[in-house]
């Protein structure tokens, strides 16, 4: 980290945040906590050197704390459900405001977590604040190189997968996975969200 030993977690639900906190602290830092209300774990009040409830869709009020902070690096941690939010005027139970308003109706081309969470990173970004990979702080939550399983994949199989990686990247396809599909050319990628 540069001067600024602070880093704000924007926590959802889950385990995860919890973890990513711990983590963080080991590594020396200062951290704060913006749990998103109705969804994070009240509890992580305690283990964080400072809390602060906030609106999951009201991004203002995340930039106005992040800044009164002086956070410059921030992670999220945990989970969101999003399935509120797509049905007909579903946001506008959360309150949003002007901010997410325009980034969710003017610019995210379509509603794919990815897509939402890139938008989000940006917009951070734009206001002086990076957000950082999480694994950083908590990599013994990530599977262990190599395989993961009591067999081998064969090598016809990582030759199909191959193909389809190819395919989804010449054609532009983002947030697909190979799938053994055998020999049906038209099933070799298949959404990964």
């Amino acid at each position: 980290m540069t001067e600024n030993n602070t880093l704000a977690v924007i926590a959802g639900a889950g385990k995860f945040p919890a973890m990513v906190i711990e983590g963080a602290k080991q590594h020396g830092l200062r951290v704060v906590v913006l749990g998103l209300k109705e969804i994070a774990d009240a509890s992580l009040a305690e283990i964080a050197d400072e809390f602060y409830w906030v609106a999951p869709l009201r991004l203002n009020d995340w930039l106005k704390k992040l800044h009164q902070v002086g956070a410059k690096q921030a992670v999220m941690a945990g989970y969101v459900q999003k399935k509120n939010m797509f049905r007909r005027f579903g946001i506008f139970s959360f309150l949003p405001d002007q901010l997410f308003l325009k980034l969710w109706f003017k610019d995210i081309p379509d509603r794919r977590n990815d897509t939402v969470l890139t938008a989000v990173a940006n917009l951070l970004s734009q206001h002086g604040v990076e957000l950082q990979d999480v694994t950083r702080y908590c990599p013994s939550v990530l599977a262990p190189k190599g395989i993961l399983g009591a067999e081998t994949a064969s090598a016809n199989f990582m030759a199909r997968c191959a193909i389809c990686l190819e395919h989804c990247q010449r054609n532009g396809q983002t947030g697909y996975r190979p799938v053994d599909c055998g020999k049906k050319r038209r099933n070799y990628c298949r959404r990964s969200d």
